[in-house]
């Protein structure tokens, strides 16, 4: 399965589509305004609440909560030393184990199960050359959840190219 995330050249706030890769939504993606740090809603297309991001502004390292009806349902956290040209970023909660493992320049992302020994379950690209943030997300394996890897795309996201 194969996700695209396409966001707007500019807006004031983050919202837009997460669509497959034939075009048909799946998700949307709503931001607040006016926030000391970074708020996501993921949402699916009925506008049902998937997640709510939250980052931890004060913080060492790149921390996020991931919410649902005010209640943690896992955490995010980057390491505070990275090896040189190497992300890496655990996600843990009520979904799993996951270690999104990347490039310095945070361009290609792995997606690993922790759970199963580091086995690869995805992979985040974002595209160069691209007026707008563009980020292609894919799933090999249907019995995986992509709400959990999309959050994980949104924080990557958020984390580097905080610009657009």
């Amino acid at each position: 399965m194969r996700f695209v995330i396409n966001q707007k050249f500019w807006s004031i706030k983050d919202n837009f589509t997460i669509s497959d890769d034939s075009g048909r939504p799946w998700f949307t993606v709503e931001g607040q305004f006016f926030t000391i740090g970074k708020k996501l809603w993921l949402k699916d297309m009925s506008g049902n609440e998937i997640f709510f991001l939250k980052q931890h502004v004060f913080s060492l390292t790149q921390k996020w909560d991931l919410m649902r009806g005010g209640n943690i349902i896992g955490k995010s956290k980057g390491k505070f030393f990275h090896l040189p040209f190497i992300r890496t970023y655990k996600i843990e909660g009520e979904f799993g184990k996951i270690k999104v493992k990347g490039s310095s320049f945070a361009f290609n992302f792995r997606v690993m199960d922790m759970t199963k020994e580091d086995e690869q379950i995805a992979t985040i690209s974002k595209k160069i050359l691209k007026i707008a943030d563009t980020y292609v997300i894919d799933i090999p394996n249907d019995n995986i959840d992509p709400a959990i890897i999309v959050g994980a795309a949104l924080i990557i996201d958020a984390i580097h190219h905080r610009k657009h």
